[in-house]
């Protein structure tokens, strides 16, 4: 009686093993990219390609300064792989769309740096950093 027990726990550990593998090979983290505006990015290996297009609007909160909501930042970013057509479409930080996917990735709007200033309008330089990350699916 032991024994099959002992079987059956096994068996369950396995069971769980072989299922934990399948769930992370559908959803593989690949990459991390900081994308400067108005640059190109490449992302697995080559494989994937992100230009910073511009940044449609930013309402977030200033640094420093206490709000009631953290506000959004959305971008626009255009996304293609090896020779295929790029696909434009927006990111945001707070609201939807927040992931899309495209060729098999999907990409998410982590951060945008710098900050926005509140209620002045920020000069959006090279130096504004979209951080972006990607997933196989």
């Amino acid at each position: 009686m032991r024994f099959e027990q002992m079987k059956k726990t096994i068996f369950l550990v396995v069971l769980i093993a072989v299922a934990g593998l399948f769930s992370t090979a559908q959803a593989r983290p690949v990459d991390e990219a900081r994308v400067r505006l108005g640059q190109v990015e490449k992302a697995d290996h080559g494989k994937l390609n992100i230009k910073f297009i511009s940044v449609v609007s930013d309402s977030r909160c200033a640094p420093n300064v206490q709000c009631i909501w953290a506000g959004n930042a959305k971008i626009k970013i255009s996304v293609w792989k090896g020779r295929t057509r790029p696909q434009i479409m927006e990111l945001n930080t707070a609201t939807a769309p927040r992931v899309v996917t495209v060729g098999g990735y999907e990409l998410k709007l982590l951060d945008l740096t710098p900050k926005s200033a509140g209620n002045r309008t920020m000069r959006r330089t090279p130096e504004t950093v979209a951080t972006i990350s990607i997933v196989r699916r």
